[in-house]
């Protein structure tokens, strides 16, 4: 089973995050910034979706442009706030 990429810099959130997938039988990997998602993608097993924290600072952007040019996977942008998830449901 692919697993999912969780990218988030907010410890709990990110471990609540992961322990709810994993009760529910998804396997996850985890990532606290752009960077260390970027290690992550570098190898396998790839993805098969990254929940990515749009509150991230530049790192996240390159995150999307690693993932535009590497995985299959679907993408997810977590954001409390609504112009960053209009702006990256764009595409932006």
């Amino acid at each position: 089973m692919h697993s999912i990429l969780i990218v988030e810099d907010d410890i709990a959130l990110r471990d609540a995050l992961s322990d709810v997938l994993e009760l529910a039988g998804y396997p996850t990997r985890c990532a606290q910034n752009g960077r260390e998602a970027l290690d992550l993608l570098r190898t396998p097993p790839w993805p098969a979706i990254i929940l990515l924290d749009l509150n991230l600072p530049v790192s996240a952007c390159s995150c999307n442009e690693w993932h535009q040019h590497r995985a299959a996977a679907g993408r997810c942008g977590v954001s409390a706030e609504a112009d960053k998830r209009a702006r990256f449901a764009e595409g932006d």
